[in-house]
């Protein structure tokens, strides 16, 4: 396996205040041009239901204590320093809300990511979804979307779609007037 992260943030305002910023990770497939001689890092995804003792060990040193998934990136030692002796950690541990691995597809993403946020907007709330990461790392693709499926559409024609279906509904109609 092979790694290439795009992490997007999520701020939601909800009335119980227990969650005001989530963080999801996406690893997409490298691009064939960019790997390494030595191969790219080694990664693991790791649920929280699935290792509770990781869990209670990792989240007392970090922020994240109320995340559900850790990210552990093994960094090759060959890309370290070069040959020379390396006694620095070759893992690292990144907690997340959810990550979404390279099977995962675009609709997959909206439901699990955006779908709540745009059904809290429409209730009143603030809603914000940006992505951010490294140049190539896939925030356009993940956003947008790609043009030769329509299957591989990003977040914001999702989003678009989902709030003009939204609007068709009954309940709506008769609580919101809408102008375009």
């Amino acid at each position: 396996k092979t790694l290439s992260i795009i992490n997007m943030s999520v701020t939601k305002n909800k009335t119980d205040a227990d969650d005001v910023i989530l963080v999801y990770a996406r690893i997409r497939p490298p691009a064939k041009r960019k790997i390494h001689r030595h191969g790219s890092g080694k990664y693991e995804i790791i649920r929280k239901c699935d290792d509770e003792e990781l869990f209670q060990s990792d989240t007392a040193s970090t922020s994240s204590a109320n995340s559900d998934y850790i990210l552990q990136v093994t960094a090759p030692k060959e890309d370290r320093i070069g040959g020379y002796i390396d006694n620095s950690i070759g893992q690292y541990r990144f907690n997340f809300h959810k990550v979404f691995d390279m099977s995962d597809q675009q609709e997959q993403l909206f439901s699990d990511a955006a779908v709540p946020i745009v059904d809290h907007t429409l209730n009143g709330y603030n809603g914000t979804i940006f992505a951010y990461g490294q140049t190539g790392s896939g925030k356009t693709y993940t956003m947008t979307g790609g043009t030769s499926c329509y299957d591989d559409r990003g977040l914001i024609p999702r989003t678009i779609s989902h709030i003009f279906e939204r609007c068709k509904e009954p309940a709506m109609q008769s609580k919101y007037y809408y102008k375009i």
